[in-house]
């Protein structure tokens, strides 16, 4: 069986590289490197605006231990607004 501490260094891991991940998307939004997709969307830069905060939102979530469901879950509904909007919305 393995011990308790390599498990939860696993899981810090995993937090930290999905949290980093969902950071390099983040932080576009905030410098303007999504001009492109402020002009294909609905409320222009102030959406894009309010994905970004929800996703650094989602950042801090994941890292607090008590939160990292609720985080991993906003992740998860940013990620399929972003699917939707490419496949059947303004973006696509």
């Amino acid at each position: 069986m393995a011990s308790p501490k390599p498990i939860v260094i696993a899981h810090w891991v995993l937090r930290v590289v999905a949290s980093g991940i969902r950071a390099m998307g983040a932080v576009p939004k905030f410098t303007g490197g999504a001009a492109a997709l402020a002009e294909k969307l609905p409320g222009g830069n102030g959406m894009v605006l309010a994905i970004g905060i929800a996703e650094v939102a989602a950042i801090v979530l994941m890292l607090v231990p008590r939160t990292t469901l609720i985080g991993s879950g906003l992740a998860s509904g940013i990620m399929l607004g972003a699917i939707v909007s490419h496949v059947a919305g303004p973006v696509g």
